[in-house]
């Protein structure tokens, strides 16, 4: 199945400033869709903020990125990072094991606007069956 974000509906979101600040985001805001993130200006050159995600089941989720940012959730890097080069609107997806529940996930990148999109990995399905 191609995850293309240009085959996505969108959901449009603004970081919140701080952790606590988090942006609350439902389920239904990252299903099936792109989430086109607005972060916060550093006034350094940089740009970064925070959202809330929702997992619904424990299990390992993907999240494919349309421009070069750092993810971290819960304070933690990804488990694995890798280049997406099948999709022209799509540069890497990185990998999180998730508790059921809210996470917090901290965006930073050198552009104001990213695109993310999330899915859960289901069942026993590789990492290359949720790319191109």
């Amino acid at each position: 199945r191609a995850i293309c974000s240009c085959c996505l509906l969108t959901t449009a979101v603004t970081a919140g400033s701080s952790e606590a600040e988090a942006t609350d985001t439902s389920p239904s805001d990252w299903l099936h869709k792109r989430v086109d993130l607005t972060l916060a200006d550093d006034g350094n050159g940089s740009f970064w903020g925070f959202v809330t995600y929702e997992a619904t089941e424990e299990t390992e989720y993907m999240f494919y990125t349309g421009s070069e940012v750092t993810l971290q959730i819960d304070g933690l890097a990804p488990e694995t990072t890798t280049s997406v080069s099948a999709c022209t609107e799509v540069t890497s997806s990185m990998a999180f094991d998730l508790t059921r529940g809210d996470h917090v996930v901290f965006v930073s990148s050198a552009v104001q606007n990213i695109s993310l999109v999330a899915e859960e990995v289901r069942g026993d399905h590789s990492h290359s069956d949720h790319e191109h």
